[in-house]
């Protein structure tokens, strides 16, 4: 069982963060240099007011990329989320991923008693809590194949990238495999799909000119807690499932911490 453990040890407090203010382009490519799902959005004194997104930067840039006569504005603030689901450094670590699976978000804003944001902690700093802590039984959990999802969203080779990229942002997905015939073959992801767009072109493009091809994924029978080491040594929040290389499912980094709840709900009704 996961028992209480000091949020502050896992908080991220080299926090990256953009101004209100700042042009929506020059957050997209700071969220592509640092290689982040999102930034915080500040004021001038540092307090909190919103959060952007992988996904709010790409829906910006597939509204300027579709609309020649009226594109949005470029202020951060145009284009963030308002209210970010937050919490502060002396919240229980277990209350914080209930959070973040109750909410379906992938981190959560961490602030002082003035809205004054120190920091983040992200759904992979809840897994790193959890696969480090000496009070947990998740290694009972079981294999990939009983907590995958298997209704995986996949696109085509040949799928118009612009098109896959509206799908995902109706879906609210950061990443969409790739299959050939059923096998996986490759991914897209927000970042990547970002990175074309911001190019300026509006000559159409495939799938097949931007993927990456060398996917991470896992089998059925793998054990539940070695895939989740491995999915935070990489830095991964989802992970496909493949049988015979054809792509059956997939394990996020949510599920993972929702069957952690799952288990310590058990524990505790049962104590």
């Amino acid at each position: 069982m996961l028992h209480s453990v000091e949020l502050s040890d896992y908080i991220q407090y080299d926090t990256v963060t953009v101004g209100v203010n700042s042009d929506i382009a020059e957050a997209s490519q700071l969220i592509l240099n640092k290689r982040v799902s999102g930034v915080c959005v500040v004021d001038n004194d540092e307090v909190l007011s919103g959060m952007l997104s992988e996904i709010d930067c790409l829906r910006a840039g597939i509204s300027n990329f579709r609309s020649d006569n009226n594109p949005l504005p470029r202020d951060t603030a145009s284009h963030m989320l308002l209210h970010p689901i937050k919490t502060t450094a002396k919240e229980d670590l277990f209350s914080a991923i209930h959070k973040i699976v109750n909410n379906q978000v992938s981190g959560l804003c961490v602030i002082n008693r003035d809205n004054k944001l120190i920091g983040v902690l992200s759904e992979l700093d809840c897994l790193r809590a959890i696969l480090s802590s000496t009070y947990n039984d998740f290694r009972e959990a079981g294999k990939v194949g009983d907590h995958m999802t298997d209704n995986a969203v996949t696109c085509s080779l040949d799928s118009d990238i612009v098109s896959v990229a509206q799908d995902m942002l109706s879906e609210g997905h950061r990443r969409r495999p790739v299959t050939n015939s059923g096998r996986l073959v490759g991914q897209m992801t927000c970042r990547t799909i970002i990175a074309y767009l911001s190019q300026g072109t509006n000559n159409q493009s495939f799938v097949r000119q931007h993927m990456t091809k060398n996917v991470e994924a896992c089998q059925l029978n793998d054990d539940i807690v070695s895939v989740a080491s491995e999915m935070l040594k990489k830095g991964r929040r989802r992970r496909p499932v493949i049988r015979a290389r054809e792509l059956i499912g997939q394990i996020t980094c949510r599920k993972l911490l929702s069957v952690v709840v799952q288990f310590n709900e058990h524990w505790r009704n049962s104590g």
